[in-house]
């Protein structure tokens, strides 16, 4: 039997200084562990290369000495892995043009007709890929006959796209655990865990996802896509053996429960929570909840007691914005007092705080954005060890309620998958101020982004009494003068910023001597 390889590409092909690009929380890919999980289950030989954790040359020669020995090609791709997906895609068909390609992961799903139409793709999974990608391999072996019955795969007929119905969100418990033997486990086990004064926790630590989707209706998400069919919870007792197998046999001292939403039930976290605490794992742990879940009735301080004596060392939560108006907009369902709450919360039983920010949504006044920047700075001075991000802009997904709303204001999304591949994203975002045609101001938004981002910095350093150099204490005044002041002429240090970081990540002498120089 042939074998099945599953790529994962890079998302910095273009950037040599990260010829390996893991970032130091090595996050384990889930999504393809389970479906070569599955694979495995039902008696196919599966192969796994993470072209994150090798150099690109590497992972292609791995990819290249196994050809002659493939029955399918399959890759995973978010939007910014699209430029080194199709270079190996496109690299393979050259070698073997008749080797079937198969394409999914998030950008595949949001862009499944767009994404078919590529020369060098012919299959493309739309939805979870277990049962798509099993019967796929089926049909390919002539074990099944009618191609247009496999749910959830798109595929060429005569040149032309095919769509197949959809293939419903999959039900975790009926799926084998992922057998985390597939990959080369030790390459994802040794974390850094980075707090905002770039402290370095070292820690061995790996992911587990005890539920699929989320019950929420948040516009901007795409989990509240047809395709992932709300909150699907993995049985406790799995859950708990995960768990216990993963710390026993890896020594572990840290979980990312990676779920969507961790805390879709109360009842089940203390669960989780009891049994590590009973069991005496000596771990700490970190997982995805929502602003609303904090207080009397909800996660109160008792729960938070007993979450922080398991391990608890972080919360991830979605804050988003400063305004309740787009926060109502965005059908959060949620105020601005939640946020506050949820972080007084969390510092009142040592809990790190971790909030994340979208801006750019379609109506919203600048006014408003800086109410976002207000909101962060509060929080900083309630939790001055809590890491909040510096607004993200928004990203607008396809399938999502957020995106019917942005084409009515005029949003053109590139119109091919080359086009997303080749688009240039600047400082990690997919899109950028000027192709969100509703932001009226793009470059004070981008100038925003900068300098809130300074600013946080330099009062982090403030409110912990850490030292700051010399630079970023000059760069930290002009940003507060900025921002105080609402004075945006001559805005020079953001592009100095980006196009220093653009220097950095080069691959020249004087880049390397600098890094040296300042320890990066």
């Amino acid at each position: 039997m042939k074998d099945i390889l599953i790529f994962y590409p890079s998302s910095s092909p273009d950037i040599p200084a990260k010829e390996v690009d893991f970032e130091r929380y090595k996050s384990v890919p889930i999504g393809i562990l389970s479906i070569a999980t599955y694979l495995k289950h039902n008696g196919y030989n599966v192969k796994i290369i993470d072209g994150r954790a090798c150099s690109k040359k590497e992972s292609f020669e791995a990819i290249k000495r196994r050809i002659n020995n493939l029955s399918c090609l399959c890759v995973s791709a978010t939007t910014v892995q699209l430029k080194h997906a199709l270079r190996v895609c496109d690299a393979v068909k050259e070698i073997d043009k008749d080797l079937p390609i198969l394409f999914g992961g998030i950008h595949p799903i949001m862009y499944p007709l767009q994404t078919i139409r590529d020369p060098s793709i012919d299959y493309v999974v739309y939805g979870e890929g277990e049962y798509a990608i099993l019967h796929l391999m089926k049909y390919l072996e002539g074990k099944i006959k009618d191609i247009s019955k496999i749910k959830g795969l798109v595929y060429k007929k005569n040149g032309k796209p095919v769509m197949n119905p959809m293939q419903p969100g999959i039900d975790p418990n009926e799926l084998p655990l992922p057998d985390y033997t597939l990959l080369d486990i030790e390459k994802y086990i040794e974390r850094e865990f980075v707090t905002n004064l770039g402290k370095i926790r070292k820690m061995r630590g790996l992911d587990i996802v005890t539920a699929r989707g989320c019950p929420y209706r948040c516009t901007f998400c795409t989990n509240t896509m047809k395709v992932f069919c709300g909150w699907r919870p993995l049985k406790l007792e799995k859950v708990f053996y995960l768990i216990d197998h993963l710390v026993e046999t890896h020594k572990l001292e840290h979980i990312w429960f990676a779920d969507d939403m961790m805390f879709a039930n109360k009842n089940r976290v203390l669960a989780i929570a009891n049994h590590i605490i009973e069991k005496k794992h000596n771990i700490t742990w970190e997982a995805n909840a929502r602003i609303d879940m904090f207080g009397k009735d909800k996660i109160d301080d008792k729960t938070m007691a007993r979450l922080k004596q398991s391990g608890c060392y972080a919360l991830r939560i979605g804050m988003e914005s400063g305004s309740n108006r787009i926060l109502k907009l965005m059908k959060k369902d949620a105020t601005v007092q939640d946020t506050i709450n949820s972080v007084e919360a969390c510092e009142k039983h040592g809990i790190m705080p971790i909030g994340n920010f979208i801006c750019g949504f379609p109506t919203e006044t600048k006014k408003e954005v800086m109410e976002t920047g207000k909101l962060i700075l509060k929080l900083k001075e309630i939790s001055p060890n809590g890491l909040f991000f510096s607004p993200g802009l928004l990203r607008p997904y396809p399938g999502t309620e957020l995106y019917d709303v942005c084409l009515k204001y005029g949003y053109k999304e590139p119109e091919t998958l080359r086009e997303w591949a080749n688009k240039e994203f600047q400082v990690g975002l997919f899109v950028e101020p000027h192709d969100l045609p509703w932001i009226k101001d793009p470059d004070w938004l981008l100038n925003f982004q900068v300098y809130f981002y300074i600013l946080t910095v330099m009062k982090t350093h403030e409110l912990t009494k850490k030292k700051l150099s010399p630079a970023w204490k000059l760069f930290g005044k002009i940003a507060e003068y900025r921002m105080n002041h609402n004075f945006w002429n001559f805005s020079i240090e953001p592009k100095l910023l980006i196009n220093a970081k653009k220097f950095l990540d080069s691959d020249s002498a004087a880049a390397k001597t600098v890094k040296k120089v300042l320890s990066l």
